[in-house]
């Protein structure tokens, strides 16, 4: 399922937290409850106005995958909205709108990649009737 690319975005499979992180899926879940979280049938994210400096320290210190000569992690990846990806995993794709992991529905990526595409008055109008076309996409 696609999730919609904020200002700055960690993004971690979730098998990855339920195999790696200290406490799994729960404990993650409560470190991370605030809204700028979200959550798929394959990913986790959290989305930050700023830095994810400590969210990645948070990563490491509780058992994911972190190289610091490469300054890079096969265990999750950091997004920001106008920079792209940080450095390259091979269990997501994105569109500079939206990501997604390479094992979400063909479907849901279209629907993804055709909200990306609509003009912003279009994107507008539909927030102006209450829908949320930025949402992760389910």
């Amino acid at each position: 399922m696609p999730t919609f690319i904020h200002q700055y975005n960690l993004i971690v499979p979730k098998d990855t937290i339920a195999t790696k992180y200290n406490g799994g899926i729960e404990k993650f879940r409560q470190m991370y409850d605030y809204p700028k979280f979200e959550e798929d049938n394959e990913l986790f994210g959290i989305s930050r106005m700023d830095s994810l400096d400590e969210d990645v320290q948070d990563m490491i210190d509780n058992g994911l995958h972190f190289d610091n000569d490469s300054n890079t992690s096969k265990d999750f990846t950091i997004i920001s909205r106008y920079g792209g990806t940080e450095w390259e995993v091979d269990w997501l794709e994105t569109n500079g709108s939206f990501a997604w992991h390479k094992s979400c529905k063909p479907e849901q990526i279209e629907l993804a990649k055709k909200i990306s595409a609509t003009p912003m008055d279009e994107i507008a109008a539909a927030f102006d009737r209450g829908e949320s076309p930025l949402d992760t996409i389910r």
